[in-house]
C-alpha cells in the first residue's frame, strides 16, 4: 500500500466532514433543553443568533470584495 504526504490530511478533513455536523447538533440540542419552545426568550435569542448570522456573513462577504476569487487563484 502506497502512502502520500496527503494521507494525514485527508484524514484530516474526513474528521472535520464528520464532526461539524455532530457539533452543531449536540449545540442545537443545548439550546433546545435550555429553552423550551414556547419560551419568548427563546424567540427572542434565536432572532439575535439570526441577526448576528446575518451580520457575520454580511461582513465576511465585505472582506473578499475586490479580491479575484477565480479558479486561477486557488
Amino acid at each position: 500500500m502506497k502512502h502520500d504526504a496527503r494521507s494525514p490530511q485527508v484524514i484530516s478533513q474526513i474528521r472535520e466532514f464528520i464532526m461539524r455536523p455532530t457539533v452543531a447538533a449536540a449545540i442545537a440540542d443545548a439550546f433546545v433543553r435550555v429553552f423550551p419552545a414556547s419560551s419568548s426568550r427563546a424567540n427572542v435569542l434565536k432572532q439575535t443568533a439570526l441577526f448576528c448570522g446575518a451580520a457575520l456573513l454580511v461582513w465576511l462577504l465585505s472582506l473578499t470584495y475586490g479580491l479575484d476569487l477565480s479558479a486561477g487563484f486557488f
